[in-house]
């Protein structure tokens, strides 16, 4: 299913939409009637994610989320980036946006409902396995994560321009896992690219310590390669049962993070993996955007190249 862009009109000042009055033409406005609450799924800080069943259009009768902002400009802001990059990705590993609207001068998007795990949640299910079948686990779903980044890497524009999208946090619990073990990239409202960031500014908002490039830390010009840091956090936190940093170290980004010194965390995982392993670590993890992974696809065959190193 193609997803649908936002439509124009529901933003003024910091937080307006580029789209046509003939794009907005498209969309109605508020949920009465449309979609019945089921209930809450998750709360964040920027808004209330609830379970709806859809009451008519195409996907009437289907249980799906719906996004809802909580009051605010910044709530707002984040919500409408969120639209705005998933529309334009394509393909299975994000999950897509079906709908953009209001509901009492409040935005929402609606979005298919993925029945799983968070990422950490599955890793914790590993904590019993052996070395090399956790890492096997592991490196068959980073292939997954590496594709959902190349997906949205490659996101273009109405005019097929590549937008130089970057999701912008990575964090373990925006990287969904259904029954069938197939991985669902979600929550862009820290997304990146230059024709939002000529519109709202870039985001306020880090995103996850953990996996925060130093660049970012350092507030230096950044690129997808941010997206490559965070899933080498990613790898390793499945990895070794544990973040990348003491939480003494992220409370104000410390100069460990403005760094990147993963020394200690790699000298970890070198006690428990091969060779092959700790190196794909870490060059996700250097702290030079020149000396980790240039692009998704690139981090994608060095991982099953390591995994290959794993077969009996």
């Amino acid at each position: 299913m193609h997803a649908i862009p936002p439509p124009r009109g529901e933003y003024s000042g910091p937080g307006i939409c580029p789209y046509s009055e003939h794009e907005m033409a498209r969309f109605t406005t508020g949920a009465a009637g449309r979609y019945r609450l089921c209930g809450a799924l998750a709360k964040g800080c920027q808004s209330v994610i609830y379970e709806v069943e859809a009451l008519s259009g195409p996907q009437a009768g289907a249980r799906l989320a719906l996004k809802l902002a909580k009051s605010g400009g910044g709530a707002r802001t984040a919500l409408l980036r969120d639209a705005f990059v998933r529309a334009r990705v394509q393909g299975e590993r994000v999950i897509p946006l079906l709908d953009f609207a209001t509901d009492r001068g409040r935005p929402f998007i609606v979005l298919e409902l993925v029945q799983g795990r968070s990422l950490d949640v599955w890793a914790r299910s590993l904590a019993a396995s052996d070395p090399r079948a956790r890492a096997a686990s592991v490196l068959g779903l980073m292939i997954q994560v590496c594709e959902a980044l190349t997906q949205v890497h490659r996101a273009r524009d109405e005019d097929g321009r590549l937008l130089e999208a970057f999701h912008g946090d990575l964090h373990p619990s925006n990287v969904l896992i259904d029954a069938e073990e197939r991985v669902k990239l979600t929550d862009f409202g820290c997304a990146h690219c230059p024709r939002l960031e000529e519109l709202l500014g870039p985001p306020t908002d880090l995103g996850w310590a953990h996996g925060l490039a130093p660049e970012r830390a350092l507030g230096t010009p950044v690129d997808q390669r941010v997206d490559l840091f965070a899933a080498g956090a990613l790898l390793y936190s499945c990895l070794a049962g544990r973040d990348l940093y003491d939480e003494s170290q992220v409370d104000d980004l410390s100069e460990t993070v403005r760094k990147a010194d993963t020394a200690p965390a790699l000298d970890r995982l070198a006690d428990l993996y091969s060779a092959p392993l700790v190196d794909l670590a870490r060059r996700a993890l250097d702290p030079r955007p020149d000396g980790r992974f240039q692009t998704a696809e690139e981090m994608e065959r060095a991982i099953r190249a390591t995994l290959r190193t794993l077969a009996p």
